[in-house]
């Protein structure tokens, strides 16, 4: 199994594919690949950001107690 990436490499890419699409004006085909791996990030980016903000939060919470 593949190691997961960080959230800054998910990003770095993200940007890559971005930047491809917009100077390199990617075929059809090309064009379907590389938005399904940009969804593909963006999950993975939200999933890490959600799991950030839930453990912020719970020590935040074992602070109060």
């Amino acid at each position: 199994m593949a190691k997961e990436l960080s959230y800054k490499d998910a990003l770095e890419e993200l940007e890559a594919i971005a930047h491809q699409i917009e100077n390199d004006e990617p075929d059809i085909d090309e064009l379907s690949a590389l938005v399904k791996k940009a969804k593909e990030l963006i999950q993975l980016c939200k999933k890490k950001l959600k799991k950030t903000g839930s453990e912020i939060d719970d020590a935040m919470k074992e602070l109060e107690d």
